[in-house]
């Protein structure tokens, strides 16, 4: 059984590979996390949340980071 705790720590090491200083202090939007979970669980990322991440859902989206290497690096913040 996969944990939370195994997801995030999963999730830290490779923001930190990724080159993410102080992986714990960045400002993620719930739905970069729950992509980012997702994808780490092995599940399928909900409708609303890929839509909202596109630009096709309602709310606040991250800006793009296209060269880093998964989808919540992809969504910080420019000011790291």
């Amino acid at each position: 059984m996969t944990t939370i705790d195994t997801l995030m720590r999963s999730l830290v090491a490779e923001l930190a590979a990724g080159g993410v200083p102080a992986p714990l202090a960045q400002d993620f939007t719930l739905a970069a996390l729950w992509d980012d979970l997702a994808r780490l669980a092995g599940e399928s990322v909900p409708p609303e949340v890929a839509a909202l991440l596109d630009g096709r859902g309602t709310g606040p989206a991250r800006p793009s980071r296209a060269s880093a290497a998964h989808p919540i690096v992809r969504r910080l913040h420019h000011d790291w």
